[in-house]
């Protein structure tokens, strides 16, 4: 195993738990379809830097990602309900 290479994974992973984080909250039903692939690609690549001995940043960018992906499904619940509520009118 390379020196560093969990470090650099988990630097990854936070980096792109903040964009999922910031483009799920900056932008919603809009553009956050573009976090759903960041998401799980923060994920994966926290879960392999916990692997490879780098915890702190592999949580961090495993927490982030998570948060923008619950924002995002509560988003779209609730766009949902909003819709059919509003249908009724």
């Amino acid at each position: 195993m390379k020196e560093g290479t969990g470090q650099a994974l988990g630097i990854a992973s936070v980096i792109m738990g903040a964009l999922t984080f910031g483009v799920q909250i900056m932008g919603g039903l809009i553009c956050g379809w573009i976090g759903w692939p960041l998401g799980i690609a923060a994920i994966v690549t926290g879960i392999i830097a916990i692997v490879q001995g780098n915890k702190g940043l592999g949580i961090a960018g495993i927490v982030l990602s998570v948060i923008g992906l619950v924002w995002q499904i509560l988003t779209l619940v609730g766009s949902i309900g909003a819709m059919g509520a509003l249908s009724r009118y």
